[in-house]
């Protein structure tokens, strides 16, 4: 029986240590009485409901009683779930004593039911007492590297009998969105000094917060402009910024090659597209990099040309044989009419007076171009064309036998214009009007012709005032 009552002696003065320095809210007093029945026809219960988290105990004053069962259910969600059951020996009649503490959540509701069990007419009296518990110590470290924080909130604790920290929230003082966990990491990107916040939360949802103040510096902002020039770029990083001093600015111009300074320029040695890549150092080590494309064109070509209008008024040669580039050029000729011709020299007769804009295009063997123009002034109503007939027969190899079955090319070399036809005729004769080719008496014509088996074969004639011309070629 000693033993029995040290044991109470001690779970009471274990009580009160657990939750001393706390607020105490002393409740209602339930009388609990031993009927003629048993013990649990003689139970009370009653219903508590704390508007803050806390630990409940029962003060109990007996009279008489041999024990005590104590049952505590939590039936918020209308289940009950226990969350104390202690039954008490008494040693003597007048036993004062604490039961074991039971910790409640803010606005659960809680089923208290006490079972007296002993001679009929004994009783005891049980208070409600209710400690408010001290909220749980929100604690943290913190490492800054540049923009980067890293916090541990390990340390942060709760003295509330049976209570933990079960989580954990940051606040990072820049807007973004919280963090959880017990350790966490945020990188910034604007360097100033921040308020970074704790919130712990303990088992029963208490809350304790802590902040601590974070000085970070971001990594430099790396920025560059190039400016092409044939193979040459000029290349300008003054647009680089940081809350830093910038030491070192670092060139990879795409060509294995690499330099440095905050303006700088770099020669290709060849042409293309091209990956520059700038990297920026400040005076506490942080880089920051950044790359852009950057075209090389090398040297674009130079279209040069003459222009001549012929004695007719109405027609007009060019030569582009002056023009310059990289390798072999193309020559794209536009009239200023609409109509457009290649090749490095051409000519032109116009329908009606004006004056024409001559554009020519070169490209060279990059793909760069060049252009220029010349105005020139048509003064002639165009006369109609000379009709001239181009005869003639395509002989095989010996030139006995008509060979048919041949393409035939007419050129007036003289005005630089070609008219391509097929011979229609079995036997190899063909005649054609060029008047359409606008030739004039003298010109030279060539009539240049391919067999059906691949043979070749020219003819050569001038035209003279008549307008006929025979001109037969032998093919071998």
């Amino acid at each position: 029986m000693k033993m029995k009552i040290a044991a109470a002696a001690i779970l009471m003065c274990a009580v009160m240590v657990l939750v001393a320095g706390a607020p105490l809210v002393v409740a209602d007093t339930h009388h609990v009485a031993k009927g003629a029945q048993g013990p649990r026809a003689s139970a009370v219960s009653w219903e508590y409901a704390p508007t803050e988290a806390g630990v409940w105990t029962g003060h109990v004053v007996n009279s008489g009683l041999r024990s005590l069962v104590v049952d505590v259910d939590d039936i918020t969600t209308g289940a009950a779930s226990s969350i104390l059951h202690q039954r008490i020996r008494f040693a003597v009649a007048g036993d004062d004593m604490m039961t074991s503490g039971a910790m409640m959540a803010k606005n659960h509701l809680y089923n208290i039911t006490v079972t007296p069990n002993g001679p009929r007419g004994t009783y005891c009296d049980v208070i409600d007492v209710f400690v408010i518990p001290t909220l749980p110590v929100a604690m943290f470290t913190v490492s800054v590297s540049g923009a980067t924080v890293n916090v541990d909130g390990s340390d942060s604790y709760d003295l509330n009998p049976g209570q933990s920290i079960q989580a954990w929230g940051w606040e990072w003082g820049d807007g973004s969105p919280s963090s959880t966990g017990m350790t966490a990491s945020h990188t910034y990107t604007v360097s100033k000094t921040y308020t970074i916040t704790l919130t712990v939360w303990s088992t029963t949802g208490l809350t304790g917060s802590t902040s601590h103040d974070a000085v970070v510096d971001t990594p430099p902002v790396a920025a560059f402009t190039a400016i092409p020039n044939a193979f040459v770029v000029s290349l300008d990083a003054s647009a680089s910024t940081d809350n830093q001093p910038i030491v070192t600015y670092a060139w990879d111009f795409g060509d294995a090659m690499t330099g440095t300074g905050k303006i700088t320029t770099h020669a290709y040695a060849t042409p293309g597209l091209k990956t520059i890549t700038l990297t920026v150092t400040d005076t506490v080590g942080q880089t920051n990099s950044v790359s852009h494309d950057v075209t090389v064109a090398g040297n674009a070509p130079v279209a040069s040309f003459t222009a001549t209008v012929r004695a007719n008024g109405y027609t007009v040669a060019v030569n582009g044989m002056n023009s310059t580039g990289t390798g072999a050029l193309t020559y794209s000729w536009n009239w200023g009419d609409m109509i457009t011709q290649a090749g490095m020299t051409a000519t032109h007769t116009y329908l009606s007076n004006g004056l024409y804009t001559i554009t020519l295009t070169v490209k060279d063997t990059l793909g760069l171009t060049g252009s220029t123009s010349q105005i020139v002034s048509i003064s002639n109503t165009p006369i109609p064309p000379t009709a001239f007939i181009i005869y003639g027969t395509t002989w095989a190899s010996g030139g006995v036998t008509p060979l048919g079955g041949c393409t035939i090319s007419i050129t007036d070399v003289t005005i630089g214009t070609t008219l391509i036809g097929t011979v229609s005729l079995s036997d190899g004769t063909y005649a054609g009007d060029i008047s359409g080719l606008f030739p004039s008496a003298g010109d030279t014509v060539v009539v240049s012709a391919i067999g059906p088996a691949g043979q070749t074969g020219t003819g050569t004639g001038v035209l003279v005032g008549t307008p006929y011309l025979g001109i037969n070629v032998t093919l071998t």
